[in-house]
């Protein structure tokens, strides 16, 4: 049964909450006022909010559909042009004035649209805690697992950005305290272009050097068995090298690195394999993440392969689906969108998910694929790592962005190391 949340005037509530209980609607909530809508709203979660049309009540109802555009939001009666225009930018949808006839009408329109619960952020994400030297306390911990069930559609290069985006935003924030670590776990059984990214010389450190690691670990031996890259400010878990490695990489293993890492990095991304079966490792990683990146390029089939993957096996395994969100990568101009693949989705996975990102194709990601480091760490203007950037705030609820120097030619570093004008 949809929950509904209804604001407006005493006797607009009384009126469309009688016809509600007539339509099998379960009214969730009501509030007098938009100050009231905004603090209710986040409590109750409902799956639609209608309000009576009214100059206050349009403004509350821009900002609530533009927060949570997740949420189906009706507004009844009529409005301006200029209200229209920003009902139609975040998506509000109209009914009539009349209480009883609009909450039919929001009756009719959920049965059409298939509304999905939005469910809200518990996590604070307030700033780090100080201490009373003025050091900070980092706070353990956030764990991003990047999925697809099909190679080659990014999920590699995507993950590897989001942890050298994150590192390099961390090391901004040093002065003010301790590292906040970043760690990047590769759960690429069957191999990873990954090593070549982040180890390009020298043997790697893998998941095997954790077997021997003694429970309780101090930061020491978490960071002898780990591979800094001082360029993206991540520590970096390379995956099993070896058959024997393989076979000894199994799911206690897996609880043990989680375990471990929860403790010392305050952002942990996993880069998980394809398949589930036979990926112990990865079943872990989707069960112990706060948020699931579902990874699809920009075709068709691809997101139908990942809907089906979904529904039939992923949603089960992940506990609680209101941490699943998708991003879509390689987005180029063709004859369908965005919006088609993630409508696409949402109909082949029976029920959508929240769109985290729009990644842009961009050649200079392959061509800095295998130069010792992400995309990132090059050029961070680029507007695949600004889809990047953009991903990460989705997912923190934070605005966060790392600061990048103007690249200069060589005769211009010299000018400015000499301290000369050119004149």
């Amino acid at each position: 049964m949809p929950g509904l949340f209804i604001g407006g005037p005493p006797e607009f509530v009384r009126e469309c909450r009688e016809e509600a209980e007539k339509q099998g609607i379960e009214v969730t909530g009501e509030a007098a006022s938009p100050q009231d809508l905004y603090i209710l709203v986040d409590r109750v979660r409902p799956d639609a909010v209608l309000v009576l049309s009214s100059p206050e009540w349009s403004a509350a109802v821009v900002d609530l559909a533009g927060l949570r555009p997740n949420m189906k939001v009706f507004s009844a009666g009529p409005v301006s042009a200029e209200t229209w225009a920003e009902y139609a930018r975040v998506h509000v949808l109209t009914v009539p004035g009349e209480p009883r006839r609009a909450v039919r009408d929001v009756s009719s329109a959920l049965k059409r649209l298939t509304p999905t619960r939005f469910t809200f952020e518990e996590q604070d994400i307030s700033p780090p805690e100080f201490s009373g030297n003025g050091r900070v306390r980092v706070v353990p911990s956030k764990v991003i697992a990047v999925y697809s069930s099909k190679g080659g559609v990014g999920k590699t290069t995507v993950s590897s950005n989001i942890a050298a985006y994150l590192g390099m935003w961390a090391r901004q924030h040093e002065e003010n305290g301790s590292p906040c670590r970043v760690a990047l776990l590769d759960f690429n059984s069957d191999g990873s272009t990954g090593v070549y990214t982040w180890c390009p010389a020298g043997k790697p450190k893998t998941v095997a050097l954790w077997s021997d690691l003694a429970i309780p670990a101090g930061w020491q031996d978490v960071e002898a068995c780990m591979n800094y890259h001082g360029g993206g400010n991540v520590w970096y878990l390379a995956p099993p090298a070896t058959p024997a490695e393989r076979e000894g990489f199994t799911a206690e293993l897996a609880e043990k690195i989680f375990s471990v890492a929860k403790r010392f990095f305050y952002f942990v991304v996993v880069d998980m394999g394809v398949a589930l079966d036979r990926r112990d490792p990865a079943v872990v990683a989707l069960s112990s993440a706060s948020d699931v990146l579902l990874v699809s390029d920009f075709d068709p089939d691809t997101v139908r392969l990942l809907a089906n993957s979904y529904k039939s096996e992923v949603k089960y395994l992940v506990g609680d689906p209101a941490k699943v969100s998708l991003v879509i990568n390689c987005v180029h101009r063709t004859w369908y969108g965005v919006r088609d693949l993630f409508n696409l989705f949402g109909r082949d996975a029976g029920g959508m998910l929240p769109l985290k990102g729009e990644l842009p194709l961009d050649p200079k990601v392959e061509k800095y694929k295998f130069r010792g480091a992400p995309l990132a760490c090059f050029e961070a203007g680029t507007p695949f790592i600004r889809g990047i950037g953009n991903l990460c705030r989705n997912i923190l609820g934070a605005d966060i962005a790392i600061h990048t120097q103007e690249r200069r030619n060589l005769l211009a570093k010299l000018k400015a190391k000499l301290g000369r004008d050119g004149k």
